[in-house]
């Protein structure tokens, strides 16, 4: 029995979500034919013709050698209802296939999320704790570490990003902290007996640190630079400088004391304070 045709398409009969276009006569097989070519997500196109493809062939469907999805006006085609079927077959099993893989994902995920959980918690603790008190630390890591705490389900690659962003704030405030025992210069050192000269060390320090919101990731000219981030910050935190402390903070508050007041530049570097200049009299 000769299988059913139909009489040629006009247009292509199965859409399979894409916009098809007429582009005129081609070549196909030694023959001339209308073809059409087929543009947008072309998932749909993919899934049945790996699936179905004997019967899109026999309606007029095609793949080019560039993965375009083509239509051809054959003279005979076979009937799009049965080949219809089929595609709405085949597209079905995939999306079913699709999800369960979804599902199956999902269940691996939430069980990796269970298995990380305990472990999580230290490390969570210890790097929100740096966030909210040490971002300098971070600096440039800093919204990495601020994507990873807005996520409540940590996997294991989250774990261990974490863990590596908190080695890398340690590692960060212990070469600050090393910087500040190495033996500073002598003529800072001498200036920073002065107990108001520490105190003024400290405060400008903390101004300076309150004015470096980008912890000196850009070169704005505001707060700490990305050679003195570290230890400006530092010295930031403690509670009071003592002598070899606020000798380090002399060294790195003299990059900076164009963005100190005239006030403090005096009692930190001995600089006269400016006097405004008379008014001149009309």
């Amino acid at each position: 029995m000769e299988p059913p045709v139909s009489a040629p398409y006009n247009e292509p009969p199965i859409a399979l979500g894409l916009a098809w276009t007429d582009r005129g006569l081609g070549r196909r097989y030694g023959h001339t034919m209308q073809l059409w070519t087929g543009e947008g997500d072309t998932s749909a196109f993919s899934a049945a013709w790996k699936r179905a493809k004997p019967q899109l062939e026999a309606c007029g469907y095609s793949s080019s050698q560039e993965l375009v999805p083509c239509f051809w006006q054959l003279p005979e085609p076979a009937p799009a209802e049965p080949a219809r079927q089929v595609i709405e077959a085949a597209l079905a099993a995939v999306a079913a296939e699709q999800a369960e893989r979804v599902r199956r994902e999902e269940e691996r995920a939430a069980a990796e999320v269970a298995r990380c959980a305990s472990r999580a918690i230290p490390v969570r603790r210890d790097l929100a704790g740096i966030v909210g008190s040490h971002p300098w630390q971070l600096r440039r890591q800093l919204a990495d570490a601020q994507e990873l705490l807005a996520s409540e389900a940590w996997r294991e690659w989250d774990c261990e990003q974490a863990s590596r962003l908190v080695a890398t704030a340690r590692g960060n405030a212990t070469r600050a902290t090393t910087r500040l025992t190495a033996p500073s210069l002598p003529h800072w050192f001498e200036r920073a007996a002065d107990p108001a000269v520490q105190a003024a060390a400290l405060q400008a320090c903390r101004f300076l640190s309150d004015l470096d919101l980008d912890w000196a990731s850009d070169h704005n000219s505001a707060g700490w630079s990305q050679a003195t981030c570290w230890t400006g910050h530092a010295l930031s935190e403690m509670a009071a400088l003592d002598q070899g402390a606020a000798a380090h903070a002399l060294a790195i508050l003299f990059v900076h004391k164009k963005q100190l007041t005239d006030s403090s530049r005096h009692t930190l570097f001995g600089e006269p304070k400016r006097t405004p200049e008379p008014e001149l009299a009309l």
